[in-house]
Order: structure tokens, then sequence, then C-alpha cells
């Protein structure tokens, strides 16, 4: 499983890539795009690893002992 980082790695990440050296906080616009990003980012992995169970739970019964 992918590792994403906490919501205060992640916003503390976005600072230092977007405002490097800078004391003034981040626009309201700013912090509502990250926010979204982070939250695609959970999203896609839970879909992800949805995915990997759905497949093995399709496969836990064989299907060739009915008869």
């Amino acid at each position: 499983m992918k590792t994403i980082p906490s919501a205060e790695t992640f916003i503390i990440n976005k600072l230092n890539e977007t405002q490097p050296n800078e004391n003034k906080p981040p626009t309201p616009k700013q912090v509502e795009e990250w926010m979204i990003e982070f939250a695609k980012m959970h999203v896609n992995e839970a879909l992800k690893q949805t995915y990997i169970k759905a497949e093995s739970i399709l496969t836990t019964y064989p299907l060739d002992g009915i008869v």
C-alpha cells in the first residue's frame, strides 16, 4: 500500500514547494486546491485497495466444486 502523508505533512510540503522561505499564509484558494488534491490521493488509494481486495474475494471459492 502506498504511504500517503498526514494532512499536516502534506500542507507543510505544499508550503515548502510553493512558498519557500516566505512567512505568509497561503491564500484560501491555494488551501482549497491542496485539500482537494489531498482528498483525491486518499480516494484513489482507497479505490485501489478495494479493487485488490475484491479481486481476491472473487477467487476464494472455487466454482469447479459445484456439480
